[in-house]
């Protein structure tokens, strides 16, 4: 029988990681959710004390599911898509671990009742700027191991957005002005648009469990 690849060069183990995340939460959150209380607590004053309240319904208990959701459909197209397979690790691990920062709220969301618990939220954020952290080291070694591009005219955009494929650099300087801008040719152009999606969603879940 003719073993089956994965699409993209890829491999199932890295496929694996924000999937695994994602059905293990959806899972526990199946299990949880019979004996979940009749309303859920969406957001905490300054002090941590409950002040919004809903009733408790699927759309509301696994919010944190379909933040995953959203994440791992897109972490995953990006590493399909990457031209460089050293680019694709990099997006599968930034998805498992903004994935686990759900899993984390999904717990304050389950467990916590009327109760913040500092310790998850603080590892939600954690998670979130780790694999932030781990994308760019591996597009800075990714960059560094290739042979260096250029930043011709026609890869310029009005001299405002650079976009050359062929460039193993993420970051280039600007033509207008002082400082570096992102090459949007580049695979881990994918890793930000993962990482801009899912840190908001991340930040709105924190913003209404800590209060303004």
């Amino acid at each position: 029988m003719k073993r089956i690849a994965p699409p993209g060069g890829l491999t199932w183990s890295g496929l694996a990681q924000p999937l695994t995340v994602l059905v293990v939460t959806a899972a526990v959150g199946a299990w949880r959710y019979p004996h979940l209380p009749p309303s859920t607590v969406l957001h905490f004053d300054t002090g941590g004390t409950p002040d919004w309240t809903v009733p408790t319904s699927p759309a509301v208990a696994f919010l944190p599911v379909y933040g995953q959701l959203v994440v791992t459909v897109i972490s995953i197209a990006a590493a399909v898509r990457a031209r460089r397979p050293r680019a694709a690790p990099a997006l599968l691990t930034l998805g498992m671990c903004v994935n686990i920062a759900f899993a984390l709220l999904a717990v304050q969301q389950w467990w916590g009742g009327d109760r913040l618990r500092w310790p998850l939220l603080v590892g939600a954020l954690t998670a979130t700027i780790l694999g932030a952290g781990l994308t760019l080291v591996t597009a800075a070694r990714a960059g560094a191991a290739a042979p260096g591009g250029s930043d011709d005219d026609r890869y310029w955009r009005n001299d405002l957005f650079y976009s050359n494929p062929d460039d193993p650099n993420v970051l280039v300087p600007k033509r207008i002005g002082i400082g570096l801008t992102f090459n949007f040719g580049h695979p881990m152009a994918k890793v930000w648009l993962a990482v801009l999606v899912a840190l908001p969603a991340v930040s709105i879940v924190l913003a209404a469990l800590l209060g303004g």
